[in-house]
């Protein structure tokens, strides 16, 4: 992992701390072809709603009001996004894998569990075959919770010095 990769996808860990969701926390860094951050996103509801507890633990309710890491990240781009690479705190659905597509998205780079429910939960083979499908490319990264915390550490500790 170069360190590019490593700083946006600590970048995307920190983001994804925003989320209130007591079950996954996803965060989506976009960055242009200048290493630039152009679109931050985390997952969770539209900003007029509440962050009600009794909506967040029914999935149901949850999945219904949930706006994806990805989506926030393009509805609150700064600038173009066209080219950009989005690195991400997991991988994307496929829904989110041609909202990406669709705004000119061409790489994505993802953190990966290290166990087989994490590909079944989030249906990795699926959004591999649709970024591929769609001409796109992209790297994943396996990772431990601890690799996790040490990359998000790393952009803590950027900060301060």
């Amino acid at each position: 992992m170069n360190k590019w990769d490593k700083r946006f996808l600590g970048l995307a860990l920190y983001y994804s701390s925003f989320s209130k969701d007591p079950s996954t926390k996803v965060g989506c860094v976009l960055v242009n072809n200048k290493n630039v951050p152009v679109g931050l996103g985390y997952n969770g509801f539209s900003r007029n709603s509440e962050d009600l507890k009794e909506v967040l633990e029914n999935r149901p309710e949850k999945y219904k009001r949930t706006i994806h890491a990805e989506e926030n990240a393009i509805y609150n781009r700064t600038g173009d996004i066209e080219g950009s690479v989005a690195y991400l705190t997991h991988p994307p659905c496929v829904p989110c894998v041609n909202r990406l597509s669709q705004n000119g998205i061409k790489e994505v780079r993802f953190i990966q569990g290290i166990d087989e429910a994490f590909y079944e939960r989030w249906n990795l083979g699926e959004s591999v075959d649709e970024i591929e499908a769609l001409q796109m490319t992209y790297q994943s990264y396996i990772m431990n919770d601890k690799q996790k915390a040490e990359i998000f550490m790393e952009v803590i500790k950027s900060w301060q010095s």
